[in-house]
């Protein structure tokens, strides 16, 4: 994936999501600790794409399911075959996908254990208060240093969301979309250790994340603020986009808990 992100000058998680899907739509397959593996041609992906990308309804499915069955819960391959009508190749693929994405743990025998990480309200606030504490720290590293080509990219994309495009998109891309801001920004501080923390306590909170329905106005409010913290990062006043992201995070916490 390092290599995808090189040639395509973005970071992982875009390359991530992008394969992902390509899973969701049959045209690839993860393999555990070997990677990813295309099993159709590019003229499929071509015809697919032309559609509009939007989630798996299984994977959604299983998103739920695994809510309903609660933290340290149990589901395996062919509890999926029979709840959600799939085969077992793809009842694998969704747990792998789960178990990647850190909600879910392969224990002894053919069960899965559910890991939510947050399982109630409180959870989520402890959690954003957390990022308030390490994602304006992280813009006080002294080799700060944006990586232009990657925030015009982001801007773009908060710019689109602003424009309206929220609404054709589920709750998991919306998700990925702000999430690959937030730790773009923290990566640019050079200090893999808060950008650690960020992506494992982003991986906690996946779930939950799916179930915040937000208002309209509040997803404007979101992409209008990145798109301020972006900017002024651009500008240069690190110091005013240390404030712009703490108070864009505690307005979050406020609308989220």
């Amino acid at each position: 994936m390092s290599g995808l992100a090189k040639i395509c000058s973005v970071s992982r998680t875009p390359i991530v999501t992008a394969l992902r899907d390509l899973v969701d739509r049959g045209l690839a397959e993860h393999r555990q600790n070997k990677g990813y593996f295309l099993t159709r041609d590019g003229r499929d992906a071509e015809a697919q794409f032309s559609e509009g990308s939007r989630p798996s309804e299984d994977y959604l499915a299983l998103t739920q399911l695994v809510q309903d069955l609660g933290d340290g819960g149990t589901t395996s391959a062919m509890d999926l075959v029979t709840a959600l009508g799939i085969t077992r190749a793809r009842a694998l693929t969704l747990l792998e996908r789960g178990a990647s994405e850190g909600w879910l743990n392969k224990s002894a025998g053919h069960n899965w254990i559910i890991q939510l990480g947050i399982t109630s309200e409180a959870d989520y606030m402890r959690f954003y208060r957390f990022r308030e504490t390490i994602e304006p720290a992280a813009l006080r590293e002294p080799d700060y240093q944006a990586d232009m080509a990657e925030l015009d990219r982001l801007r773009a994309v908060q710019m689109r969301l602003l424009d309206g495009e929220y609404r054709t998109i589920a709750a998991v891309d919306l998700f990925e979309i702000n999430r690959e801001l937030h730790e773009t920004i923290v990566a640019w501080s050079g200090n893999r250790f808060y950008l650690d923390a960020l992506k494992r306590s982003n991986d906690l909170r996946r779930l939950i994340e799916y179930s915040k329905v937000l208002e309209t106005r509040k997803i404007d409010t979101f992409a209008a603020e990145h798109i301020e913290i972006l900017e002024t990062i651009a500008s240069g006043e690190i110091a005013k986009a240390e404030q712009l992201v703490l108070m864009h995070l505690q307005s979050a916490r406020k609308t989220k808990t």
